[in-house]
């Protein structure tokens, strides 16, 4: 049934694009004082990405109460001057607002948690049966196939 739900990316030919950070080496790295950062990191270092690729871009996302009104403003500032939670660029082809959405309400964001969650199984290695490897990677090459942009996993160290 993942594979299926899956398989929708080539289907409906959706890109895939992503971007993470590792919030145990952030917390090093800035002893505990970025912690509350790592959402808008996120999506600032996506932003940046995803506005390099064809096209003009409207954002909708998971529903996050506790960073919504900071995630809104980043993306205004972005758009308007190029500041983020770090030094930033200038977004051109993202023309709107972020509107987030309940996940159970889009089928969009269900199929955007359902990605993230196979790309977490797949570079946390969770899975130590063969046929759940094995399924893993099927579903993670068709991911792998659709993504336009990624970025590394942030901080690297």
């Amino acid at each position: 049934m993942y594979e299926d739900a899956i398989a929708v990316l080539n289907d409906l030919d959706i890109g895939v694009s992503y971007a993470s950070i590792h919030k145990e080496r952030l917390h090093n790295r800035y002893q505990g004082s970025a912690d509350e950062n790592a959402y808008l990191l996120a999506l600032q270092f996506l932003l940046e990405k995803v506005d390099k690729t064809a096209g003009k871009k409207i954002l909708i996302a998971d529903e996050q109460k506790e960073h919504q009104l900071r995630a809104v403003k980043m993306v205004a500032d972005l758009q308007e001057w190029g500041g983020g939670q770090v030094p930033g660029t200038k977004l051109k082809s993202i023309i709107d607002s972020m509107h987030f959405v309940s996940s159970h309400t889009s089928h969009g964001v269900q199929l955007a948690d359902l990605v993230a969650y196979a790309l977490q199984r797949k570079w946390n290695a969770w899975d130590s049966h063969p046929e759940a490897k094995a399924a893993i990677d099927r579903i993670s090459a068709v991911i792998s196939e659709r993504t336009l942009t990624w970025r590394a996993t942030w901080p690297t160290y």
